[in-house]
């Protein structure tokens, strides 16, 4: 029995290079995780070399990723990478079948948000030169509330289409990552993925809170590059004169790859756990229980 589940997010929450640090992490020998089949953009030697992957292009889309985990065939779908369908899905009823379908056949989903929301940089550039990469007029609180909205109407669509009643305590596996978790830490914040969703997106919280059931949801705060990401380029981006501080970020990623991604957790916050696949273990242990 296969078991498909779902990765989304909206633009610029780093997906790109968390599912490439795991499918590096699953293709170690002690993995718990084998990967059957990989797609090739997780397949990328750069960041072997110490280089991240650039922002993916809208026709990077509708790609799966085979797994087994414990005995289960589990398949993770990747349907458009950019994140650009997933804001426009939120803000309509009416979608295309191909998404209809995929909502109906998964059984289980990882939901990508950025933790750094005040601004969204360009990862393929140092924390020094960026810029914002998104310029809003609307005030902060209609941002959010819209914001909020959009993630709303867009798990109430899936209620209808699986057929899930909205009176009943969810019980499809679905964890959240807030990504970008070492920005949080270097602003020495006492905060917890939890708290910080709720700060965030105060209605979406209240509304996943109120739906689902606490045993079938889970947030984590996650970093997958690392204390160095803000330091890395993509390679055709790599400076001809790097800095010094982009050299030694490029060398010491490198010399100790499999320790450089990290998940915290809501009773430890603080605490870097090494292990990038703990979320994603926890949904696929879920699924079918």
């Amino acid at each position: 029995m296969i078991n498909n589940l779902l990765i989304i997010g909206e633009p610029a929450t780093g997906k790109s290079n968390f599912l490439r640090m795991l499918a590096y992490n699953w293709s170690l020998k002690s993995s718990p995780v084998i990967q059957t089949k990989t797609p090739s953009k997780l397949l990328s030697q750069d960041v072997l070399q110490g280089y991240i992957i650039d922002r993916t292009q809208e026709a990077y889309k509708n790609v799966q990723w085979s797994l087994m985990y414990q005995g289960k065939e589990i398949v993770i779908e990747l349907p458009e990478y950019n994140g650009e369908e997933f804001l426009e899905l939120a803000q309509t009823n009416e979608w295309k079948q191909e998404w209809v379908e995929r909502i109906h056949d998964c059984k289980g989903i990882i939901l990508v948000i950025s933790s750094d929301k005040d601004n969204v940089y360009d990862l393929a550039r140092p924390a020094e030169s960026q810029v914002e990469t998104k310029n809003n007029e609307q005030s902060e609180d209609d941002k959010s509330l819209n914001h909020d909205l959009d993630y709303i109407a867009f798990f109430q669509q899936l209620f209808f289409i699986k057929k899930i009643s909205r009176k009943s305590k969810k019980k499809l596996p679905l964890v959240i990552v807030m990504n970008f978790w070492d920005k949080i830490l270097k602003e020495n914040l006492e905060i917890s993925p939890e708290q910080k969703l709720k700060s965030e997106m105060p209605w979406f919280y209240e509304f996943i809170n109120t739906n689902w059931h606490k045993d079938f949801l889970n947030i984590y705060g996650i970093s997958p590059l690392g204390d160095h990401a803000e330091q890395l380029f993509v390679k055709s981006k790599y400076p001809k004169n790097p800095t010094k501080k982009a050299i030694e970020a490029k060398e010491r990623f490198v010399k100790d790859l499999k320790s450089q991604s990290w998940v915290v957790t809501n009773d430890k916050p603080k605490e870097k756990i090494e292990n990038l696949s703990l979320p994603i273990t926890w949904l696929f242990e879920k699924v079918g229980s």
